[in-house]
């Protein structure tokens, strides 16, 4: 006898419905379960990353997202507001410790006789905005049972107090000299003078030489200072003698980033970057320092200074150990112009010094934005036949949703009639004549009054017979800037804020080599 299989199609949906919520809560009571033992949650705060909180709680990337896979996104994205768990394996051991008026990171981790990086390594839901310690807020003290935690008695140190910071390299090696090499003397000695931040610890070990013996780095703030970034500087002081190896002669705030052979080439580099501030905009310009045969040597091939920069150093490329990421370069200030943020990617490729690889802007619907994108791939455009550059000039003419952002009156058309000059100039340089012919006829029908499709009309007249782009330039040039002259042409661009490229004359029509 055959088997008849009788199906109830809303029983059958609904059977799969409980099925599946029965697995998710089965997954979510894993995971819960597994979060309940040693550990806590931190909640992502603006420029964190996988490796900075990593970095920051000593629990590896790979625990880290196991822990939490719900926070895995594209790109490896955290996003800021979301919590995750941060695992304790084993039976943690310290104690709570009740954050008391007057504190710092530094203040307590000298009387606990743990380094800065230790104490905020093990209490990342502590790290706040220039890195205060809040009164009342426990932080986690790793050390063991609860003791008291005496003020220690200074070791007397007759080294004074440098008055300014470029003096304190001699002095740092003074008391190194006199203290037998004690950094914990060198770190106390700092406090007293005021020349420590509370955001790192003021002075590491790490063998940048590789010869087995540790130099030791300080990082210095200019005392009583009360700038939002306050001056400092970046010293190395060898072992040998407590010479003066390096020093940075930072102009701004000194953070070190990673000491740690970043690129992979054999040699040990200081990641660090140099913050100053303005009156509405802080800029950090970021550094690597490389010790190589020769000594220390600059690893950075180019300038990397962007507004309100977020950092990280990730191994994102095959082959060149870890990349500088960089996100950032918004300007507070309105007369800086409409902007947008972007992210820069620097790479030490095969071991040379670190030098741009890619620049790209974060998304915006600003018609500007757009413009800007095509007139890059126009001046590029001989290495793909401009094919980027029509598709960007097309969106600009055809896109609905790309808005004014600025304050000229007629923004739009303004950009949009520049848009399809271009268009038909790009048509032109890669041979399409009948496009380029029909661009300038469309620009002539949908904006007859604007400046823009005068200039098409002399270039077009001037171009068509011998396609001779110099000389049709040459007559586009001499209407600009002839008499009488017609700057709205280029004025068109050149308006649009201080943070924004220039656009001159020559900018209106150019040449491009083949």
């Amino acid at each position: 006898m055959g088997w008849i299989k009788h199906t109830i199609p809303g029983r059958l949906h609904w059977h799969r419905i409980g099925v599946l919520a029965f697995l998710l809560v089965l997954v979510l009571t894993s995971t819960a379960a597994a979060q309940e033992g040693n550990g806590y949650w931190y909640t992502v705060r603006r420029g964190d990353s996988w490796s900075s909180i990593a970095a920051r709680t000593g629990v590896s990337i790979a625990e880290l997202q196991r822990a939490n896979p719900h926070a895995i996104h594209r790109f490896g994205w955290l996003y800021v507001g979301e919590r995750i768990w941060i695992p304790r394996p084993g039976e943690p051991s310290g104690y709570w410790y009740t954050v008391q008026r007057g504190d710092s990171w530094t203040s307590i981790a000298l009387r606990t006789g743990l380094s800065v990086r230790q104490l905020m390594r093990a209490n990342p839901q502590a790290i706040h905005r220039r890195y205060w310690l809040y009164r009342g807020e426990r932080i986690w003290i790793p050390t063991g049972a609860p003791t008291p935690m005496p003020t220690p008695t200074p070791t007397p140190i007759s080294i004074a107090c440098p008055s300014e910071l470029t003096d304190y390299g001699t002095a740092v090696a003074a008391v190194l000299s006199d203290a037998n090499g004690d950094t914990d003397i060198l770190n106390s000695w700092l406090a007293s003078c005021g020349a420590v931040t509370d955001d790192q610890s003021p002075v590491r070990k790490a063998d940048l030489t590789g010869d087995g013996v540790d130099e030791v780095i300080v990082v210095l703030k200019a005392p009583e200072s009360e700038m939002v970034a306050p001056p400092g500087d970046l010293l190395v002081l060898q072992s040998a003698g407590w010479d003066v190896a390096f020093q940075a002669n930072a102009a701004g705030q000194v953070q070190i980033l990673d000491i740690d052979d970043i690129n992979e080439d054999g040699y040990m580099d200081i990641a660090w970057m140099e913050t100053t501030c303005g009156a509405h905009t802080c800029f950090g310009t970021i550094y690597v320092t490389s010790w190589t045969d020769t000594g220390p040597q600059n690893w950075m091939d180019g300038t990397l200074t962007m507004a309100f920069p977020e950092v990280r150093l990730e191994d994102v490329m095959e082959g060149s150990g870890r990349e500088i990421i960089v996100h950032g370069g918004v300007i507070g200030s309105v007369g800086a112009g409409p902007q947008r943020a972007w992210t820069e990617i620097w790479a030490s490729i095969n071991g040379a010094p670190y030098v741009l690889v890619e620049k790209i802007y974060d998304p915006s619907d600003c018609l500007y934005h757009t413009v800007l994108d095509a007139n890059q791939a126009f001046l590029e455009g001989p290495g793909d036949d401009f094919a980027q550059a029509i598709a960007l000039y097309r969106k600009a003419l055809e896109d609905p949703t790309l808005i004014a952002c600025w304050v000229r009156p007629n923004e739009l058309e303004e950009l949009r009639s520049f848009s399809a000059f271009r268009l038909a100039m790009a048509y032109a340089y890669r041979g399409d004549l009948e496009s380029a012919e029909e661009a300038v006829r469309l620009l002539q029908e949908d904006y007859p009054d604007s400046v823009y499709a005068q200039i098409a009309d002399i270039w077009w007249t001037a171009y068509q017979p011998t396609q001779d782009m110099e000389a049709a330039c040459t007559a586009v040039n001499a209407f600009v800037t002839g008499s009488p002259p017609h700057p709205e042409a280029y004025e068109i661009l050149a308006d649009y804020g201080y943070a924004n490229p220039t656009f001159t004359p020559m900018d209106v029509c150019p040449v491009l080599s083949p």
